[in-house]
């Protein structure tokens, strides 16, 4: 099969026209994303978790390489006791991105909060083997509490969980799993 290869002399005066329009195209991407995202944001601080969800959906339509959405529409259902629907979302955001690094803790937290002990010891002890979890000894530490957690709920015994309330961490600033664990650190 052959290759044709054909090279195109472009007027200089066009090369920055054409970066210029990449940068554009790229951008207007970019800010749909962000748009949603940080309308979701403002939504969740105003405690309007409905229309927050709505607007991180839409955000992780716009990219949806990312797991930042997917892990706050989870931090929303977490605080409103919605364990499972917490537990899917922690779950795509692991999905898009395996080395999001906190959302390991919180699914295992979610499974276990709703009665989901064998899945959450199972995630648990895969989610440690993880070399982005090695690296982090405080996700680690968490989700090493986690399976302290699931052994006293199957004895039978008190665990952590807090009665629903309203979303957790829900006026923290947001940031990023890939430079802080800091969204994760101090929750049940």
């Amino acid at each position: 099969m052959a290759m044709w290869c054909c090279t195109v002399k472009l007027p200089s005066k066009l090369l920055p026209l054409l970066a210029g329009l990449a940068l554009v195209v790229a951008t207007a991407c970019e800010t749909e994303y962000e748009k949603h995202y940080d309308l979701a944001s403002q939504l969740r601080k105003e405690e309007r978790f409905t229309e927050a969800i709505e607007q991180y959906k839409l955000a992780a339509q716009a990219d949806p390489d990312n797991p930042k959405p997917y892990y706050r529409m989870g931090s929303i259902y977490k605080g409103q006791g919605e364990h499972l629907k917490a537990a899917e979302c922690y779950r795509k955001a692991i999905e898009v991105d395996p080395d999001y690094v906190d959302a390991y803790p919180e699914l295992v937290k979610a499974l276990r909060r709703c009665g989901e002990l064998d899945e959450a010891t199972k995630i648990a002890n895969e989610a440690l083997q993880k070399r982005v979890v090695k690296r982090s000894m405080e996700v680690a530490t968490e989700i090493q509490e986690q399976l302290v957690e699931i052994e006293k709920a199957r004895r039978g015994e008190p665990t952590d969980q807090p009665p629903p309330t309203a979303p957790e961490g829900d006026l923290a600033p947001e940031t990023d799993a890939t430079t802080s664990t800091a969204p994760a650190a101090g929750q049940p």
